[in-house]
């Protein structure tokens, strides 16, 4: 199997073609595509990252996974990569960064700030946690899980919980 970095929009039909040329005759069976909040959501709209995938790019991907018996799994990071530095393009989720002056909150935490671990900390060790205290927190976490479950026919998720930083 494979951890693949969710492609931007206008990269899913090489990404289609790079599983079914390459991934697929080479033996890959598991791919598991690090969405983030980079999906349409339907039910949190608000959650949706930089250049977010619609509901036909994930089918496109999953429907190549198909053909071939591959899995595909969606991968969401939880707990914790819930920040990062500027990236090119500017999504604001590169992680592993040493450099707090720019940390910008990745999807969840953008719409609701109330989640952060350390709410209105300046500085942040790495990136920034959900709190796992707050119920309002699980329920819109376990609705964005569902939703990305549904739209890629997974009977799994990717969760990460790497790396996570509990205060």
């Amino acid at each position: 199997g494979i951890v693949l970095t969710a492609p931007l929009h206008e990269e899913v039909d090489n990404t289609v073609k790079l599983i079914d040329e390459f991934l697929a005759p080479g033996g890959c069976n598991l791919i598991c595509l690090q969405i983030r909040y980079r999906y349409q959501f339907k039910r949190h709209p608000e959650c949706m990252g930089y250049d977010p995938l619609s509901e036909s790019d994930i089918k496109k991907i999953l429907n190549v996974c198909k053909k071939h018996g591959i899995k595909l799994v969606p991968k969401m990071n939880l707990h914790g990569h819930q920040s990062g530095v500027p990236n090119v393009p500017t999504d604001g989720i590169l992680h592993g960064h040493n450099d707090t002056s720019s940390d910008i909150p990745d999807g969840l935490l953008r719409a609701y700030p109330s989640f952060d671990e350390q709410p209105g900390a300046r500085e942040v060790f790495y990136a920034r946690s959900i709190c796992l205290s707050s119920r309002p927190a699980k329920i819109v976490v376990c609705e964005l899980m569902d939703e990305l479950m549904d739209v890629f026919e997974a009977d799994c998720i990717h969760i990460g919980c790497d790396e996570a930083q509990n205060v």
